[in-house]
């Protein structure tokens, strides 16, 4: 961060239904808390790779930044539980997926965050500004290898 409390660096917005974890796991596993391989090896390597801090963009980020630490960390993640900065922030009383690019303009808007050096992973399309920032990840698959090498040509063009 800058001095004056601007995000400077690159960033992923991140939903974690859809993206760590898949239809099978979330079958397997009903809390949804165990993410599925291929995702977290793709993280793992995105993170690496880029350097990028991460926003927790999902629903499950009312949990708080600590339980969303621990679920990466529990998770095969602590690297990436580290660059974990923060949490979109709640902009409806219901917390659905229809706010989720309202609220990643709200926090990148709040931190004076440039939108180039932002990509989005999240398993809904969307059809706002932010839409050029997405990867979107197919539910039954997650975060790909491929999906990853996407994200990070996108963050460093």
């Amino acid at each position: 961060m800058s001095r004056d409390g601007r995000v400077m660096d690159t960033l992923l917005m991140l939903d974690i239904d859809g993206v760590m974890n898949t239809t099978d796991s979330c079958l397997r596993h009903r809390s949804g808390e165990v993410f599925a391989p291929e995702p977290v090896m793709a993280l793992r390597w995105l993170v690496a790779r880029t350097g990028a801090h991460v926003v927790v963009t999902s629903t499950r980020r009312r949990a708080g930044l600590a339980a969303m630490r621990t679920l990466f960390d529990r998770n095969h993640l602590a690297g990436v539980a580290e660059k974990i900065i923060g949490l979109t922030p709640i902009l409806s009383g219901s917390d659905t997926d229809d706010w989720r690019e309202d609220e990643i303009t709200t926090w990148l808007e709040a931190h004076g965050s440039d939108p180039a050096r932002v990509v989005i992973l999240d398993d809904k399309p969307f059809t706002g500004s932010l839409a050029r920032r997405l990867v979107c990840t197919d539910a039954d698959y997650g975060l790909t290898f491929e999906l990853a090498r996407l994200a990070a040509a996108k963050l460093t063009l």
